[in-house]
C-alpha cells in the first residue's frame, strides 16, 4: 500500500477543497445580496445556474479522468478554474462579469470533491487502508465546512475581500502542494508493483494514478 505519509499530506487538503466549496455554498446568496446588489428573490434564484454548470464541469472531469487515467491533472485543472474565478468574483467591475466569476469557481470548487475522493480510493490499497483513508478524508473535509463558516463575515460586506483572499489562499495551498502529492502516489504505486509479496491481489483493476 502507498505509505501514511500518503494520507497525512492529501487529507489536510481535503480541508482545503471543502472550506472553498461550503464557504460558496453557504454565503453565495448574501455575497449576491449585498456584494452585488441583488434583490433577496433575484439572489436566491441565481445560486443555482452556477450549481448546475459545475454538475456538467463534474461529469465531464470524471469522465476525462476515468478514461485518460489523469485524475491529478483533474485536480489541477479545477484548482485552476477556482484561481481564475475568485479574483473575477471578488474584485471585478460589473455585476455580470462578477457573477460570470462565481460560475468558474463554484465548478471548481464542486468538481474537485468527488475527484479528491475517487483519487484517494484509486490510489490506496488493501480494504482496511482504503477504509481508514475514506474515513479520515471525509473527517478533514467536515473540518473544511467548520472554518467555512468563518470566511464571509458580516463585516466584511458588500465587498467581502478578507474571504476572496482566504479562499484564494486555500486553492493556492492546495495546488501548490499537487505536485509532491503526485509524486508520492507515483512513487508508492512503484514500489507496491516492485513487492508484489507485500499485496498478493495485486493492483486492482480500476485503480487510476495520478499521471
Amino acid at each position: 500500500p502507498l505509505p501514511g505519509s500518503y494520507v497525512q499530506i492529501n487529507n489536510p487538503h481535503r480541508s482545503c477543497l471543502t472550506t472553498v466549496t461550503y464557504a460558496i455554498a453557504y454565503f453565495l446568496p448574501i455575497i449576491l445580496y449585498y456584494g452585488m446588489g441583488y434583490t433577496i428573490g433575484q439572489s436566491q434564484c441565481l445560486v443555482a445556474p452556477p450549481y448546475g454548470a459545475a454538475g456538467i464541469v463534474m461529469y465531464g472531469t470524471a469522465w476525462f479522468g476515468d478514461k485518460y487515467k489523469k485524475r491529478g491533472a483533474v485536480l489541477v485543472f479545477n484548482a485552476m478554474l477556482c484561481i481564475i474565478g475568485l479574483p473575477i468574483m471578488g474584485f471585478a467591475k460589473g455585476n455580470a462579469v462578477r457573477y460570470m466569476g462565481v460560475f468558474f469557481t463554484v465548478a471548481g470548487a464542486n468538481a474537485n470533491i468527488p475527484c479528491c475522493l475517487a483519487y484517494q480510493a484509486n490510489n490506496v490499497r488493501g480494504q482496511w487502508t482504503r477504509a481508514l483513508s475514506s474515513a479520515t478524508l471525509v473527517a478533514f473535509g467536515g473540518i473544511g465546512g467548520i472554518v467555512s463558516s468563518l470566511v464571509f463575515r458580516e463585516q466584511d460586506a458588500p465587498g467581502y475581500r478578507p474571504g476572496i483572499w482566504t479562499s484564494i489562499a486555500y486553492v493556492s495551498s492546495h495546488l501548490s502542494h499537487s505536485p509532491m502529492r503526485m509524486n508520492l502516489t507515483r512513487f508508492g504505486l512503484t514500489i507496491a508493483d516492485a513487492n508484489p509479496d507485500h499485496d498478493h491481489r495485486g493492483r486492482h483493476e480500476h485503480m487510476v494514478p495520478l499521471l
